[in-house]
């Protein structure tokens, strides 16, 4: 998984949070927050999840699948 842009976002002085973002088709797009939480943004509905290592194998494979499979990887996360 290739996360197109990673950003540190500072909550309070001193502790922050790493974003990594991925674009995986038009108008869906990956966040993962220091590698324990994610969401799936698709347009303006958030779908937040787990980032465990089975949700990163799954979302690694991304290029090998179908988009109709990546609503089979959300409802796993769930």
């Amino acid at each position: 998984m290739r996360f197109n842009h990673i950003e540190l976002v500072e909550i309070e002085e001193g502790r922050g949070v790493v974003i990594e973002t991925a674009k995986l088709l038009p108008g869906v797009t990956l966040k993962v927050y220091d590698q324990q939480d994610a969401e799936l943004v698709v347009e303006k509905i958030d779908i937040p999840f787990k980032w465990t290592e089975k949700t990163q194998d799954m979302f690694g494979k991304l290029d090998e699948l179908k988009a109709v499979d990546l609503f089979e990887i959300v409802r796993a996360c769930m």
